[in-house]
């Protein structure tokens, strides 16, 4: 009897293994290890900045990010001229901060205009200051599909940004391969792509960014020049006083 107990046992726990209950995970659980993904902690990074219209022209530029855990983040233009110096500062309670050289003073970014383009980019502000989407989404629609997860957010908050989000993560770096963003009309707006992704210091990476328009046609391409992560970041960092060195 003890035998046909322990075989039974056996059975049934390859039953609900092969079944993923043992190992199932949530769509909110997605959406945390998604955030975590494309919001590293404490790194420091060089990235060049591609941006093409729908003509065809281009520009080149070259940005410089800080970020700390608990939600910090500092961007700054290292060329060309004529937009070196700008910086953008993202902290902790939505509190977003644009600095310009040729005004000479920093102003904030209200909330209602945190949906605009970043510097002529294809990403808002609210895009360069950090997914939050376990956060700010609920889900509508999750499902597991080989090697990916898909997932159809949506939010109604009147001062959202993208009323519905679809995302495709990849199972093993939980970096989505692809995002597609629509507006508050519910039209495809935006279709973001991360490719090239390999592990730096021992986290998952996307070393290329491409944010397509499809309603203007504008793209925008970051692609990693360096990174290193895990830096002792003072707090000093962060602040308006920073911003403008």
């Amino acid at each position: 009897m003890d035998i046909i107990k322990k075989v039974v046992a056996l059975m049934v726990g390859i039953i609900i293994i092969n079944s993923g209950i043992l190992f199932a995970i949530t769509a909110e659980e997605v959406l945390q290890k998604v955030d975590e993904a494309l919001t590293y902690r404490n790194q420091v990074a060089r990235l060049s900045m591609t941006l093409t219209d729908k003509r065809g022209i281009v520009q080149q530029r070259e940005i410089e990010l800080f970020q700390k855990e608990g939600g910090k983040r500092l961007i700054k233009f290292l060329k060309p001229a004529d937009v070196k110096g700008v910086g953008f500062l993202s902290l902790p309670g939505d509190e977003m901060w644009l600095y310009m050289p040729a005004l000479g003073k920093i102003r904030r970014i209200a909330s209602h205009v945190k949906n605009q383009s970043f510097m002529g980019t294809d990403f808002s502000y609210e895009d360069m200051g950090g997914e939050n989407f376990s956060k700010e989404y609920t889900t509508k629609d999750f499902k597991e599909e080989g090697e990916n997860y898909t997932l159809e957010i949506s939010s109604d908050k009147k001062d959202a940004t993208y009323r519905k989000v679809k995302l495709v993560v990849s199972r093993e770096t939980f970096i989505p391969a692809k995002i597609e963003f629509f507006d508050k009309a519910g039209r495809l707006l935006k279709i973001m792509a991360n490719s090239l992704i390999e592990k730096i210091e021992g986290k998952w990476v996307a070393r290329e960014i491409k944010m397509t328009n499809v309603q203007d046609g504008h793209v925008t391409v970051l692609k990693m020049l360096k990174i290193s992560f895990d830096q002792n970041l003072s707090d000093d960092i962060f602040t308006q006083r920073n911003l403008q060195k």
